[in-house]
């Protein structure tokens, strides 16, 4: 049986674990939001420069798309890091929930949510996964472009744009095991 004081914990810690859920929810769609102004901005430079044959604003032009490519990589490796924040929030508020049920079966009607705390699956991104592969692309088109304007073969810079994608989804499921090891596993 859980004493009055240690309810009343459990109720402030599940409102302040709920609430940080919540905002890291926000922060997703935030960072979301700054890769995209990020992103658009290449493409007015791109259309800008396309008409200047200055082999220094070419390799200029270049670096700035391996510069943007970068950042949007580590966009979406920071959105990545929040998604699994957000995952760690919510399986702490399954347990205080679990731990409510466990005190007073008869919740156990009400809650819709789950009581697990092996959920959510840290290996599973949900709606956020297409997000992240979504920038990935992006995050490639810009390396490609970047590469193109300094003058590579187009068929080394498809080579070099699908091996891109592959370490990335390489580094995507590195940094959620090394997550999972770091914060889940202790």
């Amino acid at each position: 049986m859980i004493n009055e004081k240690s309810q009343q914990f459990l109720i402030e810690e599940y409102k302040n674990i709920a609430h940080t859920h919540d905002q890291l929810r926000n922060n997703i769609f935030m960072l979301f939001n700054y890769f995209l102004i990020a992103s658009a901005l290449p493409v007015t430079i791109l259309n800008l420069v396309s008409k200047i044959s200055d082999p220094a604003v070419q390799h200029l032009t270049g670096m700035f798309f391996l510069v943007v490519s970068l950042g949007d990589i580590l966009l979406a490796c920071s959105m990545i890091e929040a998604k699994l924040r957000q995952y760690t929030y919510a399986r702490a508020v399954n347990l205080i929930r679990k731990s409510f049920s466990d005190f007073d079966n008869g919740l156990k009607e009400y809650l819709s949510l789950p009581c697990d705390k092996n959920k959510p699956d840290f290996k599973d991104l949900g709606s956020s996964r297409y997000l992240v592969i979504f920038m990935f692309v992006v995050a490639v088109t810009y390396l490609s472009l970047g590469l193109y304007f300094f003058k590579l073969p187009i068929s080394l810079i498809i080579i070099l744009a699908i091996v891109s994608l592959a370490v990335l989804f390489y580094l995507q499921r590195k940094l959620v095991c090394r997550y999972i090891k770091k914060h889940v596993e202790g």
